[in-house]
């Protein structure tokens, strides 16, 4: 038997990636995501319009793209609450969102330098995305972004060859209904963490 419900997100399991992307200033900014996808060689993001990120890559057209595993959720949760926006919006206030001017401080992240872009890469994360921004379509109050890779790095100790990663080895951070998960085991909630499962709210 099924019911029909009604939910305001539906992180149903995505991977965690922290979006590295720099101002015109030369800031780096951090922005954990969790809506990717990956098509041959391109990678396409889905970026909140009211976060710095998506102002980064309007003016810088680059970015990199760091896949996080299981060994660092507690360090992502420490920037979750947090922007790279002197001047949160209204929206953000409410949820409790602070500035932070360097997130590679408060997360414990090491800066170390991309290959082909400008923005830095995070030596924490074991595999690394380095791209330019193709195609930006904003929607209500997010954005679709298209990117083309220009260059993949991999921490050799997921690999078991020269090209290919050891799955045994990797155990990526999931973000499932507000979750962190990974393949084999629950880890811990985000400070958003609710299930939105209410069965008094009709449904639309």
């Amino acid at each position: 038997m099924f019911k029909q419900i009604h939910k305001d997100s539906l992180y149903y399991g995505f991977p965690v990636t922290l979006l590295a992307t720099q101002s015109i200033d030369g800031t780096d900014n951090i922005s954990p995501i969790s809506s990717s996808w990956t098509l041959n060689n391109h990678v396409v993001l889905g970026v909140s319009l009211e976060g710095q990120a998506y102002q980064n890559m309007l003016t810088t057209k680059e970015a990199t793209i760091n896949i996080a595993d299981s060994k660092i959720w507690s360090n992502i949760e420490r920037i979750a609450r947090t922007t790279g926006k002197s001047h949160i919006d209204r929206n953000k206030k409410m949820m409790g969102y602070q500035y932070c001017s360097d997130k590679f401080q408060l997360g414990g992240f090491s800066k170390i330098p991309s290959a082909t872009v400008k923005t830095a890469a995070i030596r924490e994360c074991p595999i690394r995305i380095e791209v330019i921004i193709k195609n930006i379509a904003p929607q209500d109050d997010f954005a679709i972004i298209i990117c083309k890779i220009k260059s993949i790095f991999v921490d050799t100790s997921i690999l078991h060859d020269n090209n290919h990663i050891d799955v045994t080895k990797w155990q990526p951070l999931l973000y499932q209904f507000r979750s962190y998960t990974t393949t084999s085991a629950s880890l811990g909630k985000n400070f958003r963490f609710e299930e939105y499962l209410d069965v008094t709210k009709p449904a639309n």
